[in-house]
Protein backbone atom coordinates (compact mmCIF):
# COMPACT_ATOMS: atom_id res chain seq x y z
CA UNK A 1 0.00 0.00 0.00
CA UNK A 2 1.05 3.55 -0.55
CA UNK A 3 -0.57 6.90 0.09
CA UNK A 4 -0.91 9.68 -2.40
CA UNK A 5 -1.45 13.23 -1.18
CA UNK A 6 -1.93 16.25 -3.38
CA UNK A 7 -3.18 19.79 -3.07
CA UNK A 8 -5.97 21.44 -5.05
CA UNK A 9 -7.66 24.81 -4.57
CA UNK A 10 -10.21 23.01 -2.39
CA UNK A 11 -7.55 21.67 -0.02
CA UNK A 12 -5.41 18.60 0.52
CA UNK A 13 -6.62 15.22 -0.74
CA UNK A 14 -5.29 11.79 0.13
CA UNK A 15 -5.86 8.42 -1.44
CA UNK A 16 -4.78 4.94 -0.42
CA UNK A 17 -3.57 2.80 -3.29
CA UNK A 18 -2.54 -0.78 -3.60
CA UNK A 19 0.57 -1.26 -5.74
CA UNK A 20 -1.42 -3.61 -7.97
CA UNK A 21 -4.64 -1.65 -7.94
CA UNK A 22 -4.31 -0.68 -11.58
CA UNK A 23 -3.45 -4.20 -12.75
CA UNK A 24 -6.09 -6.66 -13.83
CA UNK A 25 -6.43 -9.28 -11.16
CA UNK A 26 -5.88 -12.82 -12.37
CA UNK A 27 -8.12 -15.48 -10.94
CA UNK A 28 -6.72 -18.85 -9.87
CA UNK A 29 -8.71 -20.65 -12.57
CA UNK A 30 -7.21 -18.35 -15.23
CA UNK A 31 -3.75 -19.16 -13.87
CA UNK A 32 -4.52 -22.88 -14.05
CA UNK A 33 -5.86 -22.57 -17.59
CA UNK A 34 -2.74 -20.67 -18.64
CA UNK A 35 -0.43 -23.28 -17.08
CA UNK A 36 -2.36 -26.07 -18.83
CA UNK A 37 -2.10 -24.23 -22.16
CA UNK A 38 1.61 -23.62 -21.66
CA UNK A 39 2.27 -27.23 -20.71
CA UNK A 40 0.41 -28.55 -23.74
CA UNK A 41 2.28 -26.13 -25.95
CA UNK A 42 5.68 -27.22 -24.61
CA UNK A 43 4.73 -30.87 -25.12
CA UNK A 44 3.48 -30.15 -28.65
CA UNK A 45 6.67 -28.33 -29.63
CA UNK A 46 8.77 -31.09 -28.08
CA UNK A 47 6.93 -33.72 -30.13
CA UNK A 48 7.13 -31.65 -33.32
CA UNK A 49 10.88 -31.35 -32.79
CA UNK A 50 11.20 -35.09 -32.25
CA UNK A 51 12.69 -34.58 -28.80
CA UNK A 52 12.23 -36.66 -25.69
CA UNK A 53 11.53 -35.07 -22.34
CA UNK A 54 14.99 -36.15 -21.24
CA UNK A 55 16.61 -34.34 -24.18
CA UNK A 56 14.75 -31.08 -23.52
CA UNK A 57 15.39 -31.30 -19.78
CA UNK A 58 19.10 -31.79 -20.32
CA UNK A 59 19.34 -28.95 -22.85
CA UNK A 60 17.28 -26.57 -20.66
CA UNK A 61 19.17 -27.54 -17.49
CA UNK A 62 15.98 -28.57 -15.67
CA UNK A 63 14.98 -31.86 -14.10
CA UNK A 64 12.78 -34.22 -16.09
CA UNK A 65 10.33 -34.15 -13.19
CA UNK A 66 10.04 -30.35 -13.31
CA UNK A 67 9.54 -30.47 -17.09
CA UNK A 68 6.90 -33.18 -16.65
CA UNK A 69 5.10 -31.00 -14.10
CA UNK A 70 5.20 -28.07 -16.50
CA UNK A 71 3.83 -30.20 -19.34
CA UNK A 72 0.97 -31.39 -17.14
CA UNK A 73 0.09 -27.83 -16.05
CA UNK A 74 1.17 -28.35 -12.47
CA UNK A 75 3.34 -26.06 -10.40
CA UNK A 76 4.76 -22.84 -11.69
CA UNK A 77 7.68 -21.82 -13.86
CA UNK A 78 9.92 -18.77 -14.09
CA UNK A 79 10.37 -16.74 -17.24
CA UNK A 80 14.08 -17.60 -17.17
CA UNK A 81 13.25 -21.31 -17.25
CA UNK A 82 10.75 -20.73 -20.04
CA UNK A 83 13.48 -18.97 -22.02
CA UNK A 84 15.81 -21.96 -21.52
CA UNK A 85 13.06 -24.39 -22.55
CA UNK A 86 12.27 -22.31 -25.65
CA UNK A 87 15.95 -22.34 -26.53
CA UNK A 88 16.13 -26.13 -26.05
CA UNK A 89 13.12 -26.49 -28.35
CA UNK A 90 14.73 -24.09 -30.83
CA UNK A 91 11.76 -21.70 -30.74
CA UNK A 92 11.33 -18.12 -29.56
CA UNK A 93 9.36 -17.18 -26.45
CA UNK A 94 6.73 -15.74 -28.78
CA UNK A 95 6.35 -19.13 -30.47
CA UNK A 96 6.14 -20.81 -27.08
CA UNK A 97 3.13 -18.67 -26.16
CA UNK A 98 1.52 -18.80 -29.63
CA UNK A 99 -1.55 -20.91 -30.29
CA UNK A 100 -0.85 -24.41 -31.50
CA UNK A 101 0.74 -24.82 -34.90
CA UNK A 102 -0.88 -27.22 -37.30
CA UNK A 103 0.92 -29.28 -39.88
CA UNK A 104 0.15 -28.14 -43.45
CA UNK A 105 -2.58 -30.06 -45.25
CA UNK A 106 -1.29 -31.24 -48.61
CA UNK A 107 -4.12 -33.68 -49.32
CA UNK A 108 -5.31 -31.72 -52.39
CA UNK A 109 -1.88 -30.64 -53.67
CA UNK A 110 0.17 -32.42 -56.29
CA UNK A 111 2.96 -34.56 -54.80
CA UNK A 112 5.68 -32.31 -56.26
CA UNK A 113 4.17 -29.09 -54.88
CA UNK A 114 3.54 -30.74 -51.53
CA UNK A 115 7.16 -31.97 -51.33
CA UNK A 116 8.64 -28.59 -52.32
CA UNK A 117 6.41 -26.74 -49.86
CA UNK A 118 7.16 -29.17 -47.06
CA UNK A 119 10.92 -28.96 -47.67
CA UNK A 120 10.95 -25.16 -47.80
CA UNK A 121 8.95 -24.79 -44.55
Amino acid sequence: MYYNAYFTPEGMHTHTHSKVASLDRVTPSADGDFLLFLGKRVRQLRHLGGMTRKMVAREADVSERHLAQLESGEGNVSIVLLRRIASALDVSLVELFAPEVREPDFSNASPIIAWKTWCSG
